[in-house]
């Protein structure tokens, strides 16, 4: 088989393959042997009709376009591997001669894997931010132990803020029930803002037993356009109030979290795992901040396609997080007017940015030689069909040869950023002991607060 690559424009490449004639006669002949036991040919028992006949009865060009379709992939995947070519599309293939006798000539156009021109990437100067654990880091840890430990308890006297209900309701719009707008036996901590403005409020200083009108108003923006902007009326009864009652906060609450026998014991484990955590997030900083300069450095122009399949796998993942939330993403792009189109022009400069990242990454590790192992690739293979829910499945997912290709990359992607890691000079600097900083919301905000029961 003869190949030649040409380099087109940017990272667009075209492979000319030509497989000889005589390869092309035993492709044939394969077509033949594959075909001919499924035909019924009278005077011929299956598979014994002769090529000449089956020629004859299926057209002289049916077996040969049949060869033509097995050898091509086959003849790409090779001059692919042949010339150290990395694909990132499918490729786009063009017969330039096919008659029988003569070899067979095609085309692949592809975009490839773009090259990537490093810049300094040894030696980064950073710093690693580390958060001191404070006294307070530890209150607020016991305390959310103690929210856990909470009891529910039946109170006789009138709704407070904080209490939880149970109630029966039933809306009217212009005297009307309308959908989700009742429940009975419904659970509600008062103050949590589930329910519509207005709605909770009125339930302080009922008792149990007790049947009240609650009239609210629905947002003007409100998703549903017949509720948006509407006043109803909802009858409401509460049958139970509970409110929280906390564990005190001593040496027998310490036992009940773990092998604990005081609360100073206690608070010095939260303490150390705090600790922990906070270096643990320090070197996490400081790794991407080695990254993003190895990558500011970096020349790479990123092909069109690996942007837009990133900008899908962005979207697939917030979707799911939408889904965690218990939100569609059909119901967020309403509460938000936005599109699906939107939200990709959204996410491209991250893809961009997550792209680049990788190419640069795996450009330090082929620079470096840190390549992954067999061995460290089966290795990697059983951790996750250990972890799977499906080992099985998860074996034919990683063992096929995209999940090896896909191992091999996280591997590699890892190692160069240990290589910068180690080659870095990082400079740990301790932060001012101060409230910890909010998180960026990386998961969206509830697409708008439910009327009172949504189906």
């Amino acid at each position: 088989m003869k190949t030649s690559v040409e380099r087109r424009d940017k990272n667009l490449v075209a492979l000319t393959v030509e497989i000889p004639a005589e390869e092309m006669e035993k492709a044939v002949e394969r077509a033949y042997r594959r075909i001919a036991p499924r035909l019924r040919i009278p005077g011929f028992r299956p598979g014994k009709a002769p090529r000449a006949v089956v020629e004859m009865r299926l057209g002289k060009d049916y077996l040969f376009q049949e060869a033509v379709e097995e050898v091509i992939p086959r003849a790409y995947s090779s001059a692919v591997r042949e010339h150290a070519l990395e694909p990132v599309d499918r490729p786009q293939i063009r017969v330039t001669q096919a008659e029988e006798g003569k070899p067979l000539i095609f085309e692949a156009e592809v975009v490839v894997t773009p090259e990537v021109k490093l810049g300094e990437y040894k030696g980064l100067e950073v710093e690693r931010p580390l958060r001191p654990v404070t006294e307070a880091d530890v209150t607020r840890v016991l305390e959310a132990l103690r929210e856990q430990q909470a009891r529910l308890v039946v109170v006789e006297r009138p709704v407070q803020a904080g209490d939880f209900v149970t109630i029966d309701f039933a809306g009217l719009l212009e005297g009307k029930p309308f959908r989700g707008g009742a429940a009975n036996d419904y659970t509600l901590q008062v103050g949590s803002g589930t329910f519509l403005p207005g709605f909770e409020q009125g339930l302080i200083g009922m008792s149990a037993g007790e049947t009240r009108e609650i009239p609210v108003t629905f947002p003007q923006d409100y998703s549903n356009p017949e509720l948006a902007g509407k006043e109803v009326k909802f009858t409401v009864t509460v049958k139970t109030v509970r409110e929280k009652q906390l564990p005190e906060l001593d040496d027998e609450f310490a036992k009940t979290i773990g092998e604990f026998d005081t609360l100073e014991q206690l608070r010095l484990n939260i303490r150390q795992r705090l600790e922990q955590q906070a270096e643990q997030e320090a070197d996490e900083k400081a790794e991407e901040a080695l990254v993003k300069k190895a990558v500011a450095a970096a020349e790479v122009d990123v092909p069109e396609v690996m942007i837009k399949r990133e900008v899908e796998h962005i979207l697939y993942h917030f979707r799911i997080k939408l889904a965690y939330r218990g939100i569609k993403l059909e119901q967020y792009l309403q509460a938000t007017g936005k599109t699906e189109d939107d939200l990709r022009q959204e996410f491209a400069p991250q893809a961009v940015e997550n792209v680049k990242t990788e190419l640069c990454l795996r450009a330090i590790a082929r620079t470096e030689g840190l390549l992954a192992t067999e061995d460290e690739i089966k290795e990697e293979i059983e951790r996750r069909v250990r972890s799977a829910e499906n080992p099985a499945e998860a074996r034919r997912q990683w063992e096929s040869e995209a999940g090896q290709e896909r191992i091999r990359e996280g591997i590699e992607i890892a190692k160069a950023v240990r290589f910068l890691r180690e080659q870095g000079k990082v400079k740990t600097v301790v932060l001012p002991e101060s409230e910890p900083e909010p998180q960026p919301e990386s998961e969206p905000e509830r697409a708008q607060t439910p009327a009172i029961v949504e189906d």
